[in-house]
């Protein structure tokens, strides 16, 4: 059965961009996209996960499965985040 992906919150705080995915089908879990404070790192809950990280030009800059994503290096600007259907927005300086 194929795994269903209801957002049910979003916030933006002093930098800290996160998601939080109500997971619904055999298995009732929550899931969480989480961008953390200093920037360098996109993190999820959910194990075996795949995220795609797409900057604003819509080049794929990352397509993984992996709980953590080391954003140190990347180009300053824009990017999008998803994991099933729950979408962060973060900006990298």
């Amino acid at each position: 059965m194929k795994n269903l992906f209801t957002i049910i919150a979003a916030s933006l705080l002093l930098g800290t961009a996160s998601m939080a995915a109500e997971h619904t089908g055999i298995d009732n879990n929550s899931a969480y996209l989480d961008l953390r404070p200093n920037g360098t790192t996109l993190r999820t809950t959910a194990a075996d996960a795949r995220i795609v990280v797409c900057n604003v030009m819509g080049q794929m800059v990352a397509n993984t499965v992996a709980t953590e994503i080391p954003t140190a290096g990347w180009q300053s600007g824009l990017y999008i985040a998803r994991q099933g259907n729950a979408v962060v927005k973060f900006v990298v300086k």
